[in-house]
């Protein structure tokens, strides 16, 4: 192989548009996050804004490639706006749901020159699931589960005085989402090819009056469940753009507690989230299974759970009796797995148009009478 001399490379790298070592400093206003997942609208596609400042006034413009699938797919190019010592720009490209990853590289443009400002890599665009709930729903993994995908995302970590605001892969230690939700971003992503950010909210214990305990001053206020869920969810960027939202709640106040005002505090709880969460494809709310305690408030408890999408719009209710592997409370790795197979051939016929929907709903009764004056059968 041919050897250039040391300086020679020197030169090239200077000189070469779009290659050189210098540098330049940048307050971003709007800048994608590796790992990122920016929900598709109804197009399949979803628009990525990039603002920033450059700290100098030596460039005339700015540019931006955007590589998918790690190759070059689309090249924009802006003059900026000078003020003071900076130089504004923006773009906003639009990028492609599915299987894709995207890249964005921005550069300062003087004259023949560029020079590297920023790179941003692994972003997709995808789908949006929220979970909120008790135990049930919880950020669970046995240890035998490793499955890990880079197009199942994650956001958020409660761990610490203040909920981290960081993309991550579902399945890892910091941040985990639970096996349920996990398997249903798989399936989405197995049958439908279609990445999917799921942020799970769930508190094991929690309490119907937790849930609703909202900071009317700062809906969003990390301190309370209600908020803590809203925060990730507009740090995000994907409160507007929802598919899917699965509640699962009911055993704290059906098990050893009070199920009195159980209907009022939903219905306050249903307001809130038409308020902060505008745009929800469908929201899955979860019937308690049947439990040992002797509580004469959990049957009617139930039959409200069941009767929800009688009452609020866009919404399904999800039977569990009948689910595998069941304690009396919890569910063991069969009961999971069966109730995320369940809940995703749901959201798979609701947002994917999936053809298989035999058996798909859980009955509803509409009418029940005695058999016999005697009112002995049913």
């Amino acid at each position: 192989m041919k050897k250039y001399p040391t300086i020679y490379l020197g030169l090239l790298l200077v000189f070469s548009p779009f290659i050189t070592i210098a540098q330049v400093g940048i307050a971003w206003q709007k800048w994608p996050a590796d790992l990122q997942l920016y929900p598709r609208d109804n197009q399949n596609r979803a628009e990525v804004p990039i603002a920033g400042k450059l700290q100098s006034v030596s460039y005339s413009h700015a540019s931006v490639w955007v590589y998918k699938n790690n190759t070059k797919w689309k090249y924009m190019r802006t003059a900026v706006s000078k003020t003071g010592n900076e130089s504004q720009f923006q773009f906003t490209p639009t990028i492609e749901a599915g299987l894709h990853q995207y890249k964005f590289v921005v550069y300062a443009v003087a004259g023949s020159d560029s020079v590297l400002v920023a790179t941003r890599d692994n972003i997709v665009c995808g789908d949006v699931i929220l979970c909120m709930g008790q135990s049930n729903l919880t950020g669970f993994y046995p240890n035998n589960y490793s499955y890990r995908n880079n197009f199942v995302r994650a956001f958020g970590n409660s761990a610490g005085s203040v909920p981290d605001t960081v993309w991550r892969l579902s399945n890892i230690q910091q941040g985990q989402v639970g096996l349920i939700a996990t398997e249903i971003q798989r399936l989405i992503l197995e049958k439908h090819g279609m990445p999917t950010c799921l942020i799970n909210g769930s508190v094991g214990g929690s309490s119907i009056k937790s849930h609703i305990a909202r900071n009317a001053a700062n809906p969003a206020d990390p301190k309370t469940l209600y908020g803590r869920l809203l925060y990730w969810a507009q740090k995000a960027g994907v409160a507007n753009k929802v598919k899917a939202f699965i509640w699962r709640q009911g055993e704290n106040e059906a098990g050893g507690g009070s199920a009195i005002g159980y209907e009022q505090d939903i219905q306050t709880l249903f307001g809130y989230w038409q308020t902060d969460y505008p745009n929800v494809g469908k929201f899955y709310v979860v019937q308690n299974n049947l439990l040992p305690d002797s509580n004469k408030g959990a049957s009617q408890l139930r039959d409200f759970q069941r009767r929800t999408p009688q009452l609020f719009p866009r919404t399904e209710a999800i039977a569990t009796v009948g689910l595998a592997a069941y304690d009396g409370v919890h569910y063991g790795q069969a009961g999971q797995y069966q109730f995320a197979s369940e809940v995703f051939r749901l959201i798979a016929r609701d947002v994917y148009n999936s053809s298989d929907l035999n058996g798909i709903t859980s009955p509803s009764i509409r009418k029940a009478y005695y058999k016999t004056a005697e009112k002995k059968e049913v």
